[in-house]
């Protein structure tokens, strides 16, 4: 089996950028919480698309 490192270094070798990790939202909820997206799931195409069209 394959590590997530073993990955890392293949996408890297292949010139896609590694991500470690998202960068921290600089908004919180008023317990303290960060602010997230959340997408619920959909089975129309349309919708979908919507939700992962580039901006």
């Amino acid at each position: 089996m394959t590590s997530l490192a073993d990955l890392h270094v293949l996408m890297a070798r292949l010139g896609h950028p590694v991500v470690q990790a998202a960068p921290a939202a600089g908004s919180r909820f008023v317990d303290g919480t960060p602010y997230r997206y959340e997408i619920p799931s959909v089975d129309a195409w349309a919708p979908r698309r919507s939700t992962s069209a580039p901006t």
